[in-house]
């Protein structure tokens, strides 16, 4: 198979509605383009989720669990964040749930319901991995994250305040992102 470069243009041609956002970029273009971001250019998860008419968002006691994504079977979907967890926390979850609907909507039938989002004993994979990456994309863009780090004089605290995120998700980003703060 050749490959063909794609033309510099070739994004701004491409139709941006809510079944086109398989991408962190395409996601912040929508959401730009709908007044649905925040100060630091970051995506308000929970309107861009409750927009979606293929979409339910539901807060529930997950017990140890921070969300689970399922497909319903007249083919919509249902996102569910833990009630008892923080909001930040909560926040990362939607966005770590929507990365799902929208990268792996083919297979949700096959991930298990309910997870532990950032997988704090070190195990994950390449699924989730995506679906954290996707999350962190669009809650934590390289610009909100660097502005929210001057502001606060580069405390992660603060930063992770001023994002609506929660340290532990501000944290992985700075690494990946190659920011020490």
């Amino acid at each position: 198979m050749i490959k063909r470069p794609v033309p510099a243009n070739f994004k701004s041609r491409l139709p941006v509605g809510s079944a086109a956002l398989d991408t962190p970029d395409r996601v912040i273009e929508y959401c730009r383009k709908h007044g649905l971001m925040n100060g630091y250019g970051a995506v308000d998860i929970q309107s861009l989720i409750e927009k979606n008419d293929n979409l339910k968002l539901v807060f529930e006691d997950l017990g140890e669990k921070d969300a689970y994504i399922k497909c319903l079977d007249d083919g919509s979907f249902v996102i569910g964040i833990n009630k008892l967890h923080h909001k930040n926390r909560q926040v990362f979850s939607m966005a770590h749930e929507y990365g799902h609907y929208q990268l792996h909507r083919h297979n949700i039938k096959n991930i298990a319901i309910g997870e532990k989002i950032l997988h704090r004993d070190g195990e994950i994979n390449a699924i989730e991995r995506q679906a954290n990456q996707f999350a962190a994309n669009i809650l934590m863009p390289r610009e909100g994250v660097e502005r929210a780090l001057f502001e606060t004089h580069n405390s992660v605290i603060g930063a992770a305040s001023l994002l609506g995120v929660s340290m532990a998700a501000l944290t992985n980003r700075l690494n990946t992102l190659g920011i020490k703060a």
